[in-house]
């Protein structure tokens, strides 16, 4: 699915005028700006939505690993002699 600043801006509230002047000034990092002579392309990166936003479309941020944890259950497996 192409995320568009029509899309983002209803998830923010606001309009895609003001998702694309956002971008345009580097205050919403959401993507890359192509500037072109008569209009600009504005693509939006999942991940780079969710970081600065906390919206998830089509992404699934990674989940959590516990590495004390994982370790703590190894090193007991191991004590036992399993």
């Amino acid at each position: 699915m192409k995320i568009t600043p029509e899309i983002v801006g209803r998830e923010l509230g606001v309009t895609a005028a003001t998702v694309r002047r956002l971008m345009d000034a580097g205050k919403l990092n959401i993507g890359i700006v192509e500037i072109h002579k008569e209009r600009n392309t504005y693509i939006i990166l999942p991940k780079m939505l969710y970081e600065a936003t906390g919206i998830k479309i089509d992404y699934e941020p990674p989940a959590e690993i516990d590495y004390q944890q994982i370790a703590a259950a190894v090193a007991e497996i191991i004590g036992k002699g399993a």
